[in-house]
């Protein structure tokens, strides 16, 4: 059985990911909005538009406190995992369907339909 459901958009969900200390889960999906939920509250702490067409990735950084979403227009955005304030927005060259952070957050990688890896380095405000 569930523990729990989350309230979330009527379009569906392509992708989840807890944040590093468990707190925050966040989602995107078809409606093209990252949303990032309190786990213990079940309450919306923000929701973020930006993305052009639907989310495949959603991804925190190591430290938890910022969070990585990318889809099929090929953007790249990072958000302050907290507030969901916008940092950085990036145009890859092809449809974006998986993105990791790097283990000192300074960068991202990104697996695109151009059949390449493209590395973006991430400015000093967003990582």
């Amino acid at each position: 059985s569930e523990l729990k459901r989350l309230p979330g958009p009527a379009a569906p969900v392509y992708t989840v990911c807890f944040s590093p200390d468990g707190r925050l889960l966040a989602a995107g999906g078809l409606d093209k909005t990252v949303r990032v939920w309190d786990v213990a509250t079940s309450e919306l702490r923000w929701s973020g538009t930006g993305h052009t067409d639907h989310i495949y990735r959603v991804v925190f950084n190591p430290q938890g406190t910022r969070l990585l979403s990318c889809g099929y227009a090929g953007h790249l955005h990072v958000w302050d995992a907290a507030e969901g304030k916008p940092l950085f927005s990036h145009r890859l060259p092809a449809v974006a369907y998986y993105a990791a952070y790097h283990p000192q957050a300074d960068r991202v990688a990104a697996a695109c339909t151009d059949a390449a890896v493209h590395l973006v380095p991430l400015p000093a405000e967003a990582q």
